[in-house]
């Protein structure tokens, strides 16, 4: 089975489709975006990104209950570029309600509860998000949380850095995630797009501090956090880039279109 799907962070219109378990792309207006022609299709996105791989990742169930659950997951549908961390998986939950399910992909099975409960309670300002895949890594921030209620899928996109020990907040490791149901219950759609904002560093640089401000900064790092998130919610969505606006478009349109169940 072959999969075609497409990123553009400046896209304005993209038509999305799935037909069959084939995701197509269709007619986008975009500022000068590079166009690929492969035998899986055409592929429109911007030249920074690199190539555009596509890949059903093979079935991944827990063996082992006292294991860390990296990777466990039903096979799905991953979508990567090689220059970026652009990246949409879509998740088949059908059949999360089975007892053979919630055996084997327990980590699916909590995420899809916890973000039933999130797009039901839109929490204005949530200190944590289910996100998929599962990582070993905390969400350091919650910012900008959008919710969004259409006839075909309910999502709630927000900023965050994932972080597997105390870091600066940075525009390179900062993230655009949107997580999303699709209404008909057959499809669980994750995306991360990197993203800038104003006023925050390059990069984290822990790493060059000195052992006394190291200290300072680890023991006072949930107040740290707390006054990025309190300053990332106060930007205008110009102040990232690509705008949030823009993004959100994206997303909205990928997601609108899965109206069918995966099956990778």
């Amino acid at each position: 089975m072959r999969h075609n799907s497409i990123f553009d962070a400046l896209t304005l219109v993209a038509a999305w489709q799935l037909v069959q378990g084939v995701i197509a792309i269709g007619p986008a207006i975009a500022i000068d975006p590079k166009v690929s022609e492969t035998k899986e299709g055409k592929f429109a996105y911007l030249p920074e990104w690199g190539s555009i791989q596509i890949k059903t990742v093979k079935d991944s169930p827990l063996l082992d209950p006292d294991d860390k659950p990296d990777g466990i997951a039903p096979a799905h549908i991953e979508c990567t570029f090689t220059k970026s961390k652009a990246t949409i998986y879509v998740y088949p939950i059908e059949s999360a309600s089975s007892p053979a399910f919630q055996k084997r992909y327990k980590v699916v099975v909590d995420a899809l509860r916890d973000l039933r409960k999130t797009l039901k309670d839109h929490p204005a300002a949530p200190a944590t998000m289910p996100m998929l895949p599962w990582m070993d890594m905390e969400a350091a921030i919650i910012s900008k949380a959008h919710y969004e209620s259409g006839k075909d899928r309910s999502s709630v996109r927000f900023i965050t850095q994932l972080n597997g020990e105390p870091a600066e907040i940075n525009n390179t490791d900062l993230v655009y995630s949107a997580q999303a149901l699709t209404a008909d219950g057959k499809s669980y759609i994750s995306v991360y797009f990197p993203v800038t904002a104003e006023g925050l560093p390059a990069k984290n640089s822990v790493d060059q501090m000195k052992a006394d401000h190291l200290k300072k900064f680890t023991q006072d790092y949930s107040n740290y956090t707390k006054s990025v998130e309190k300053r990332l919610n106060a930007l205008g969505d110009a102040a990232f880039k690509p705008a949030l606006s823009i993004m959100d478009k994206l997303v909205d349109d990928i997601q609108s279109q899965y109206s069918h169940a995966i099956k990778p």
